[in-house]
């Protein structure tokens, strides 16, 4: 969520994080697979806002969505949440027992199944994790706003299997360190997660909080709309080795370019870019990070 732009006096620190980013996204669009998770779950947590198709709108819209995986023009802004949180499976004593048992694998119990999430809104979950998706058959129902019934009802495999709406490939998925989604999950007043089985064991569930801001509930009315920020965000990670530099620019910003041929010393600094616009200039250090001063 954004209030306003950064302020001049740390406008330059984020330049440099905004950087770092970038050059992260990069790695990961390269093939590197060890990448995909810490660095998806970075752009969500720290880049949730609204979905526009202009700066305005973009600092207007309040509701959390993908917008902001396909936009990275809007990373060097300030959001703000109250509260950022997990909830898992880990052992309560400060044991070992993590999900082996699944004693501590859910919060309470209920007709049917175990709640393994019941959060207070306004917010959203931003990440469910798994090592184990078992018993893989057993359905996982959203409630939302407390509602009866639930609006999302899937199989607990369907929800890492990048295949079935909403939770759709490159945002959900399996790898070498388990099986995550990483779809956005708004929810204006709860959020009560249900698996019918009688027994789960390793999970991680991450959200985010946001009491002073309207969040409106996941909706299937929004399915288009949710069908193409998917889109986008897939078509922007097919990317791999190709240059993206039109995604971190605004719709209405003109791409220009600059090309740079000479040598990098060590220990020294050298100018790559420089702008008498903004008064700032770009080098760029051994580790190949472009670092504003």
């Amino acid at each position: 969520m954004v209030d306003r732009f950064i302020s001049s006096h740390v406008s330059r620190a984020l330049e440099v994080a905004y950087a770092h980013r970038i050059q992260m996204l990069d790695r990961f669009l390269r093939k590197d697979f060890s990448m995909r998770p810490f660095l998806l779950m970075l752009l969500i947590l720290a880049a949730f806002v609204a979905p526009a198709r202009s700066q305005t709108d973009f600092l207007q819209r309040e509701a959390p969505t993908l917008f902001p995986l396909y936009r990275l023009d809007t990373l060097p802004t300030l959001r703000q949440s109250i509260k950022v949180g997990s909830i898992s499976s880990y052992d309560r004593t400060g044991g070992n027992d993590d999900g082996f048992s699944g004693k501590y694998s859910f919060i309470r119990k209920e007709e049917g199944g175990l709640v393994i999430a019941d959060l207070k809104g306004p917010g959203v979950i931003t990440r469910i994790w798994t090592p184990t998706p078992r018993p893989i058959d057993a359905m996982v129902e959203f409630y939302f706003d407390g509602e009866t019934s639930p609006r999302i009802r899937v199989k607990f495999i369907d929800l890492f299997s990048g295949r079935h709406f909403p939770f759709l490939s490159p945002l959900s998925g399996s790898g070498a360190g388990g099986f995550y989604t990483y779809v956005p999950l708004p929810y204006k007043q709860s959020c009560k997660i249900l698996v019918k089985a009688d027994r789960v064991n390793f999970y991680q569930i991450n959200y985010a909080t946001y009491p002073n801001r309207r969040v409106e509930s996941y909706t299937t009315s929004r399915t288009s709309e949710l069908k193409e920020d998917l889109e986008k965000v897939g078509t922007l990670f097919a990317l791999s080795g190709q240059d993206i530099s039109s995604y971190t620019i605004s719709d209405s910003s003109k791409l220009q370019r600059r090309a740079f041929n000479g040598q990098i010393r060590p220990g020294r600094a050298t100018t790559i870019f420089e702008t008498k616009k903004w008064q700032n200039s770009c080098t760029e250090n051994r580790s190949g990070l472009c670092i504003c001063k």
